[in-house]
């Protein structure tokens, strides 16, 4: 197992918040420990959850919360920027085949919209709702950068989680994005909110070297 955690530490050290990993064995070589050093950017136990889901998702390999150990320190040099936010999201049937989406995201007060229209009997509901929120986010930055490979839902411990994996394109080099968003009322809001989750920190990063 020792041999894949080099792996999940340059995944965990991709998700906001987190600045190190280590993984502890036990002699037999099972995980026994998991220590994270984060800044204070992310609540703890939304910290755990990250964790949880992206070592599942992506490597399909489980981790109990209760082996997380984390220790939050303050840093000059982290800075939480104001994010993008949901602020509606639309379905409309303009006719007896095609549904038309809406996402509107807000942000320092102006309102940022993406469109997309479907096919009402596609099934792909999901997929289009994540296209629509990409739009919106291109919509602010006025230059498209990110392009939907997949969403899916999952099961983390019997709770279902919606995943997000989005591709982050600059200058011929592309880069693989994860988000991940619990499902609790409204799975739709949820695809939003597990694309935000993936594009939030490479965001943050393109607006602080502009």
């Amino acid at each position: 197992m020792t041999n894949h955690y080099d792996k999940y530490s340059l995944l965990l050290c991709k998700l906001e918040g987190i600045m190190n990993v280590k993984f502890v064995d036990d002699a037999e070589g099972n995980l026994i420990e998991l220590h994270v050093l984060a800044n204070r950017s992310v609540h703890p136990k939304q910290l755990a959850r990250n964790i949880q889901s992206a070592l599942l998702s992506k490597f399909d390999f489980a981790v109990d919360h209760k082996i997380i150990s984390i220790a939050q320190i303050e840093t000059d040099l982290v800075q939480t920027p104001q994010r993008l936010q949901l602020q509606a999201l639309t379905l409309r049937y303009v006719d007896e085949d095609a549904v038309q989406i809406s996402v509107e995201l807000s942000k320092n007060g102006k309102t940022f919209t993406g469109h997309e229209t479907m096919c009402s009997n596609d099934g792909e509901i999901m997929k289009a709702i994540g296209t629509a929120t990409l739009s919106a986010i291109h919509d602010y930055t006025q230059k498209s950068y990110f392009r939907l490979v997949k969403i899916h839902t999952d099961l983390l411990y019997e709770h279902h989680i919606l995943v997000s994996v989005v591709a982050f394109r600059e200058k011929n080099r592309e880069e693989m994005l994860l988000g991940t968003c619990f499902i609790h009322a409204d799975a739709n809001v949820a695809v939003i909110k597990s694309v935000l989750d993936a594009i939030n920190r490479k965001l943050a990063l393109l607006e602080q070297n502009q």
